[in-house]
């Protein structure tokens, strides 16, 4: 870093995400002088855009944010599209650096716009899988061929440049990544977040979140985000369950379930659950189902992070499920931020044809 920053007038990065971002200014803080332009063409949050903006305002560095949008193929080609937020004389003195990178600039205004922008483009792209599988599985349902759907898309209105790039991997359900269901998660997520924060109602987006939780947990995070299309396979028959099935299908919703309660998804989660509910939590305290949706919709219980394991699922009949395993979490209740860790315990019940939760039961961890 310190012979870069030495020798360049105009640096430019991409990192994966909000703390590569910060620590790369931490770096150029105490390396960096003014005078120089400092390039980020990540996918971050504005909040995080925002502190690095005033940790280069202090050291006298121009900042612009360049987050790009485009594919492998189009980043090869220098055909990306960038969005460029900052000085507009910074913006027009970099713009043949720029212009190897990308075809389209589109100048966003003079602080995090181009941060935001980014965020809502993605929105859209994490979410065309979702709507796309549904569509196929509905097609394929009515004896349509998969080939012949995906052509369809292809050739018709629908048709886009994100589909133009997907339509090969499509017809051979090769899903090696270009940007894989774990990258396209985490924008989702810094979207949600940032939607939380300007009180932004974003149901759809939480819903494509939990097909991709699904997936991730099923171990695909590293496969392409198109697999996502896949999502109505992972549904369970109509025919009464076997065992194997009822893990799978537990297994997909205690993701849903733990994706639902991280983006505050009070009717995803009222969808999960049975009216019968009783939930425990890691204190001992107890909530219904209205109880526990209410903490939510109140703001009184926030989840900021969630990592779990589901470790076994065992059946006990042919309509109740009990998944076994772990979980950790940071959350804010009644304004005070708390870190939990549990073993836990949530009881299935298969009501009219549907799985819902009808208990669940923490074991908190002694704390290192």
């Amino acid at each position: 870093m310190r012979t870069l920053v030495a020798e360049a007038d105009v640096i430019l990065s991409m990192v994966p995400d909000d703390n590569a971002l910060l620590s790369v200014a931490s770096e150029l803080a105490e390396e960096a002088g003014g005078g120089k332009v400092f390039i980020d063409l990540s996918t971050v949050s504005p909040s995080a855009s925002a502190q690095f903006a005033e940790m280069m305002r202090a050291k006298g560095i121009d900042y612009l944010r360049c987050p790009v949008s485009g594919s492998t193929s189009t980043a090869a080609a220098g055909a990306l599209t960038l969005f460029l937020s900052g000085s507009t004389a910074v913006m027009d003195r970099c713009a043949p650096i720029l212009a190897t990178l990308g075809k389209e600039t589109l100048r966003c205004g003079p602080a995090e716009e181009a941060r935001a922008m980014k965020l809502m483009v993605n929105l859209a792209v994490a979410m065309t899988p979702a709507l796309l599988g549904e569509a196929l599985a509905f097609g394929g349902k009515l004896g349509l061929e998969w080939n012949a759907m995906v052509d369809a898309f292809s050739r018709s209105v629908v048709a886009s440049p994100l589909l133009s790039y997907k339509v090969d991997m499509l017809k051979a359900r090769d899903w090696r990544p270009a940007a894989d269901i774990d990258l396209v998660a985490k924008d989702v997520d810094l979207a949600l977040s940032a939607g939380a924060e300007a009180g932004v109602h974003m149901p759809l987006t939480a819903l494509a979140r939990q097909f991709a939780a699904a997936h991730q947990a099923s171990g695909e995070g590293k496969l392409d985000f198109f697999r996502v299309v896949t999502w109505p396979e992972q549904l369970p028959a109509a025919k009464a369950p076997g065992e194997e099935e009822v893990q799978e299908t537990i297994r997909a919703l205690e993701a849903r379930r733990y994706a639902a309660m991280k983006a505050g998804d009070v009717a995803a989660l009222r969808s999960l659950m049975s009216e019968r509910l009783v939930y425990v939590h890691s204190d001992a305290t107890q909530d219904s189902r209205e109880s526990y949706l209410g903490t939510l919709a109140e703001g009184r219980l926030r989840y900021r992070e969630i990592s779990f394991e589901t470790k076994e699922v065992l059946q006990a009949g042919s309509d109740t499920a009990i998944a076994l395993g772990s979980m950790s979490a940071e959350i804010i209740r009644n304004g005070t931020d708390k870190s939990i860790a549990s073993m836990t315990c949530a009881v299935w019940t298969r009501e009219n044809e549907r799985w819902t939760l009808l208990a669940y039961q923490p074991t908190a961890l002694p704390k290192p």
